[in-house]
């Protein structure tokens, strides 16, 4: 098979050569980004529809201007979008695309997609841009941080978590945000207004233009999360004589979120590109947190589990929650240890995880899971003494059914140990909370599902927390 792939790759690349127009047609449309941005030093982000057949570029090149370039280009891209996907599923452990279509969530939710390849980018800045501009670094005494963010060098900030986020002031007209390229997904939203989406294809980003003059303020949000990579976040551009100004005040109530897939918002916005259809921000944690006035921070890998990952058969040295919860940011790992942000002291902390345990090939015996279970819950309260704890049961009905009693059952034993202001609440005692309608694939929430999630916790939390 490797043969007959390297013998594909071959010919492609003899053929694209003398047909190097036709393939930048096909790969424009198979890949979903502008042919500029394919030279960007960014890795096209194949869909699922595009991976699944070796006729996709062909189909897609009907009109352009021969046949023999279109088989080429057809079968570089498969064989590219077969290697993606295994690479990434490796990895990451990601569940499968979902096969089950979904309808997607309102444009509100998601927000419009702004600025794709890197010269449209620049060239949407050069014509909308003030004649004199300044730049302002990211660390700044108006910038309100909020999750797991990590110092760099000269002032920038880092983070890979997802639904992590800022808030700052500004005045002036116009905004631009000066954030290194990667293929992580963000949302922002100004003076309350809706939500539009972004990836950093270029070194500067056009927020805003000609907006009112005055006083305005910015949220801006991370929605994937670490294996999406690191985001550089080196600062802002105004236009001369503008400035930040402080953000409003952090809230008073802080809640932070230990999970997987569900928590990060895998599907949240329906079937598609894992990463793109992914949601943060509207996942049940923040969700519940806005719910309840309060801000958060959000922990959260997909295919992770506590003892065993979905993609491990047998117990491995791989990431599990309780190291992904011991170092800031899950990409850099030489930070182990450092714990989260000192600066983001949360009263609660919510853990929905386990899922993935019972959905390993392999699961790990009751024993072994009760055990993991309860040495994670001690780190996180050996971390964080203010807080109080709450244990639930995984979203997903059949994997979190397995996991419920465990989970209930570690949280008796650390109650007897001693540990206070510990809780568990399930969520599917009385038969599945989430209908086939609220699930995108039989196991991730779309926004809709995770709604429902955050509603159904909401008083419970607000009666342990005595926040009336």
């Amino acid at each position: 098979m490797r043969k007959i792939m390297l013998l594909v790759l071959l010919l492609t690349l003899i053929l694209v050569r003398e047909t190097g127009t036709c393939l930048a047609q096909a790969a424009d449309t198979c890949t979903g980004l502008p042919v500029q941005a394919l030279g960007s030093g960014l890795a096209p982000r194949p869909t699922a529809s595009n991976c699944n057949t070796l006729s996709c570029l062909a189909s897609q090149t009907s009109k352009a201007l021969c046949s023999l370039s279109q088989t080429a280009a057809s079968a570089k891209t498969a064989v590219t979008c077969t290697l993606a996907r295994t690479a990434a599923l490796s990895r990451s452990g990601f569940p499968p695309q979902p096969q089950k279509a979904a309808a997607k969530e309102a444009a509100a939710a998601k927000g419009n997609i702004i600025l794709t390849g890197e010269d449209g980018a620049r060239k949407e800045i050069a014509s909308k841009r003030p004649a004199e501009v300044h730049f302002v670094a990211a660390v700044n005494s108006t910038v309100n941080f909020y999750g797991r963010w990590e110092k760099g060098a000269d002032k920038t900030i880092l983070t890979d978590r997802g639904a992590t986020y800022l808030r700052t002031g500004f005045t002036g007209t116009y905004l631009a945000v000066k954030m290194q390229p990667n293929s992580a997904w963000w949302r922002f939203s100004i003076d309350d207004g809706p939500f539009e989406r972004f990836q950093a294809r270029s070194a500067e980003t056009m927020l805003a233009h000609k907006l009112a003059p005055g006083q305005h303020q910015l949220l801006l949000v991370r929605d994937t999360e670490g294996a999406d990579g690191v985001s550089v976040l080196d600062g802002f551009v105004l236009e001369k004589g503008a400035r930040l100004t402080r953000a409003p005040k952090p809230l008073k109530r802080r809640i932070e979120f230990v999970g997987d897939s569900v928590l990060a918002g895998a599907f949240a916005e329906g079937p598609g590109n894992y990463m793109e259809q992914e949601n943060g921000y509207m996942s049940f944690g923040p969700q519940l947190a806005r719910m309840l006035k309060a801000d958060w921070s959000l922990i959260a890998t997909s295919g992770e589990g506590v003892v065993r990952n979905m993609s491990e058969e047998a117990a491995t040295d791989a990431t599990h929650a309780l190291t992904d919860y011991e170092r800031p940011l899950y990409s850099l790992r030489q930070t182990e240890g450092k714990g989260q942000n000192a600066a983001f002291k949360p009263q609660l902390i919510v853990v929905n995880q386990g899922a993935n345990d019972f959905e390993a090939k392999v699961p790990p015996t009751p024993a072994a899971f009760i055990q993991g279970y309860k040495k994670l819950v001690r780190s996180i309260r050996r971390q964080n003494p203010q807080a109080v704890i709450i244990c639930l049961e995984p979203v997903p009905y059949d994997s979190g059914s397995m996991a419920r009693p465990l989970i209930e059952k570690a949280v008796e034993e650390l109650q007897q140990e001693g540990l206070k202001d510990l809780h568990f609440l399930s969520l599917n005692h009385e038969g599945p909370l989430l209908g086939e309608n609220d699930l995108a694939d039989g196991e991730h929430p779309l926004v809709s599902g995770h709604t429902k999630v955050a509603l159904s916790l909401q008083d419970k939390v607000s009666k342990i927390m005595a926040w009336g």
